[in-house]
């Protein structure tokens, strides 16, 4: 059985560590240098020793506070905030005081996002990891910038390498806007033609078609020196409900599970992806409560990968973490 603490420490470690892979940090404790010119190298699954040193003397020196804001992230549009308006010092509050962990840019021009990015890095006591849907490429969020057709349009081509471009594309506008970790490619299988949410978001409804799509996506993104999210843990393919109104259910084998819905995921690991993105979806043949986090995810995830990474949750205000169901199983 892991312990709570156990956990989060490892886990808060691996995510400083991510931190440095993408962005040039400062350290005020620690003398020894940190390699601060390549600012876009592509992201490392193994950390340097330099960075290995820092996340751990910082983690050590955190308060349990600390720790905890380091485990959120907290959504914004990027619009120009006046730095006396109220939602400039709230959010200057959240960095300063509240010590979280990144911020995750939903809408916005350009320079906007990029000076409010620089702005909060600068306060922030450890880096912050930035964070932006981007499926159809920065310009689902940002003026000016390149929008991608949907991923079924991708898959249609059958020509994986489309996705890989598009991939290193979206990574190097990402980077640009200071935007490190980006919340793509959705990975899941559309075998349900009644599916509201996912639908055109899908590579297509053929799980090794999808797999190759995935997986070529996320060596061009990261190959661009950004974080790749595989989503939406652990499949929101088959469903007939949108989890931004209400909880999906999946109510399938784990063999089923195996065959389909894990198989993109797994192509994804095979593929470094540095993140996975666990949805609010219910499987009652495999547990009777809802999968909405580490523990949950741990159990349903595909046993012959144990590769370590970053573990993101859908933001915390989805239907199915706000239900009074919910409520009563926390």
């Amino acid at each position: 059985m892991i312990r709570p603490i156990r956990l989060i420490s490892a886990f808060l470690c691996l995510s400083l560590f991510l931190s440095l892979a993408v962005l040039p940090a400062r350290s005020q404790r620690s003398s020894a240098p940190i390699d601060r010119t390549d600012r876009t190298a592509a992201y490392r699954r193994e950390p340097s020793g330099a960075a290995i040193s820092w996340a751990n003397e910082e983690l050590r020196d955190m308060s349990l506070e600390e720790k905890i804001g380091q485990l959120i992230s907290v959504g914004i549009n990027a619009t120009f905030l006046n730095q006396d308006s109220d939602a400039y010092k709230a959010l200057k509050r959240q960095v300063e005081e509240n010590h979280i962990g990144g911020i995750i840019l939903f809408r916005g021009p350009v320079y906007e996002s990029v000076i409010l990015v620089n702005r909060m890095q600068v306060l922030a006591r450890y880096p912050l990891l930035i964070s932006a849907d981007l499926e159809a490429g920065a310009g689902m969020r940002f003026d000016d910038t390149v929008n991608f057709p949907w991923n079924m349009a991708l898959g249609a081509t059958g020509n994986p390498d489309y996705a890989r471009r598009q991939g290193e594309i979206t990574a190097r506008e990402a980077r640009a806007l200071g935007v490190q970790h980006v919340f793509a490619p959705v990975v899941d299988v559309n075998n349900n033609a009644a599916n509201p949410v996912i639908n055109v978001r899908s590579y297509g409804e053929d799980p090794k078609e999808v797999a190759r799509f995935a997986a070529a996506f996320t060596k061009g993104a990261q190959a661009r020196g950004v974080i790749a999210t595989a989503k939406h843990f652990p499949g929101h393919g088959d469903t007939a409900v949108d989890s931004h109104r209400g909880l999906p259910e999946i109510n399938v084998t784990r063999e089923r599970l195996n065959s389909v819905e894990f198989v993109p995921f797994l192509a994804a690991v095979d593929a470094d992806v540095g993140s996975v993105m666990v949805g609010h979806i219910a499987l009652p043949q495999i547990d009777s409560t809802v999968i909405k986090a580490l523990p949950k995810a741990v159990k349903a995830k595909p046993q012959d990968t144990d590769e370590a990474g970053e573990i993101v949750e859908e933001k915390a205000t989805m239907p199915a973490t706000m239900s009074p169901v919910m409520g009563r199983i926390l």
